[in-house]
């Protein structure tokens, strides 16, 4: 009954089906000894099937993308009861994000358009993500609050050391929503951008300031977390602005010079900082 139970969690072909998978181990690995040693067996086996690859890039989606999924929020406990519960914490947000797809989804070759036009302009995958490659996991799910989303994990005790994990989700968009996913994906590689630079969670570079005291005034003033999605944001403006892909961009009121100092901005951030 384990072993089915874990050979179900291993080939999780949506988040749904991850969901019953984790339930069903659980409800299995009750009945044997030793609980949280087979559990350290079944995540080491799952941390290294997902170690990433060498390329600077990878797009995973259906069963592929349900163990990474899985991994960004499985953080290995000390003790049985711990690991449980956060394993029953990833069900919880899975049944609580997760809804039935209902719109569309942004294409696998419209990101890899969008990253090699990124790479062309900025060398995006040479300079920012040569050292520690990015996953991109296409759910085959909408969620209820977002049209993708970033994850990072930092682990380390200085800048030096940091050892940065990090992965962009792309659900369906949901019926609601007529916002641009291509615009939502590069807001998203922003999010990797100033990650990777400042070696921090939702904080962007010192130099950003002059940006927003010349572009966004009032938000001079506001918390990191603010500041970190008009980075965002202002990566995504710099990088559509000029492309065949400008139709995106919903920022119609920023002025041509000021799109033209966020891609000199963008530009000179990457050279100097990677």
């Amino acid at each position: 009954m384990l072993q089915k139970a874990i050979d179900k969690l291993y080939n999780s072909n949506d988040l749904f089906e991850l969901a019953g998978s984790i339930e069903q181990l659980l409800s299995a690995i009750d009945s044997v000894r030793n609980k949280n040693k087979v559990l350290r067996e079944i995540y080491g086996n799952l941390y290294f099937g997902c170690t990433r690859q060498p390329q600077p890039f990878s797009i995973l989606e259906g069963k592929d993308a349900s163990i990474p999924y899985l991994m960004t929020y499985w953080i290995f406990q000390k003790t049985y009861k711990d690991n449980k519960k956060c394993l029953q914490d990833i069900i919880h947000i899975i049944h609580a994000s997760m809804l039935s797809p209902q719109k569309s989804r942004i294409s696998i070759e419209m990101i890899q358009s969008l990253i090699a036009y990124v790479n062309d302009k900025f060398h995006f995958q040479q300079k920012v993500l040569e050292e520690t490659p990015l996953e991109i996991l296409l759910i085959d799910h909408s969620h209820t609050e977002f049209g993708a989303y970033y994850v990072a994990i930092l682990a380390g005790n200085s800048p030096e050391s940091i050892n940065l994990s990090d992965r962009i989700f792309i659900p369906y968009l949901r019926h609601n929503i007529d916002f641009s996913q291509e615009f939502i994906f590069l807001h998203e590689l922003g999010h990797a951008l100033h990650t990777r630079a400042t070696k921090q969670i939702m904080t962007p570079p010192d130099s950003f300031l002059n940006v927003l005291e010349r572009i966004f005034p009032k938000a001079v003033h506001e918390s990191d977390t603010i500041k970190a999605e008009l980075f965002a944001d202002s990566f995504a403006i710099a990088a559509l602005h000029n492309s065949d892909f400008s139709q995106y961009d919903p920022y119609t009121s920023i002025q041509e010079e000021d799109r033209l100092l966020l891609i000199d901005y963008m530009q000179n951030l990457i050279e100097t900082t990677f």
